[in-house]
């Protein structure tokens, strides 16, 4: 499956569209969607049902469940699922907005979003929270989200511990 998630801060009015292809492995979902915020290194985790699944630390599958692929939660469209990033917990709400098949966009990608994420306060949520209110806030760049998601699917996929993206690219 392929999924087009919302992913909600729970404490500022950040938020991102991202796709993710099925077969990532939790590990890899939790660093795509800490990349699409530009979060810092850390460890990651989802909460779906109830039951609680490492997602690894940093994209590095240090367990057994941030091995087991997204397709594992079973996800349907209208699903939700918390995600944390980074041991002081930065919680998000995630909605599946969509679980198809085939969605009609490169994996992975960030879609839209609001809430940029300034580098020298990513890891800190009440300074983030505190950036959000300013007027000095900038505007999100999506290609840089997208960016950093595909830059670290490419040095997974050069370092051997995962295949090849299944995105079938246009020719030139």
């Amino acid at each position: 499956m392929q999924y087009l998630f919302k992913v909600s801060s729970h404490s500022a009015p950040r938020w991102r569209l991202v796709a993710l292809d099925g077969a990532y492995t939790l590990a890899e979902a939790g660093e795509l969607i800490a990349a699409a915020f530009a979060y810092v290194p850390g460890p990651r985790s989802f909460v779906h049902q109830g039951k609680h699944y490492a997602a690894g630390n940093s994209g590095k599958e240090d367990s057994v469940q941030a091995q087991m692929p997204l397709d594992g939660l079973h996800l349907q469209a209208g699903d939700s699922l918390t995600f944390q990033s980074g041991a002081q917990g930065f919680f998000h709400q995630v909605e599946v907005m969509r679980a198809e098949e085939h969605l009609y966009c490169l994996m992975p990608s960030c879609l839209v979003g609001a809430g940029l994420v300034p580098e020298d306060i990513a890891g800190d949520e009440a300074a983030l929270a505190a950036y959000a209110d300013t007027d000095e806030a900038e505007s999100l760049d999506l290609r840089e989200c997208t960016k950093r998601m595909r830059n670290y699917m490419m040095n997974k996929r050069h370092q051997g511990s995962t295949p090849a993206l299944q995105v079938p690219f246009a020719s030139v």
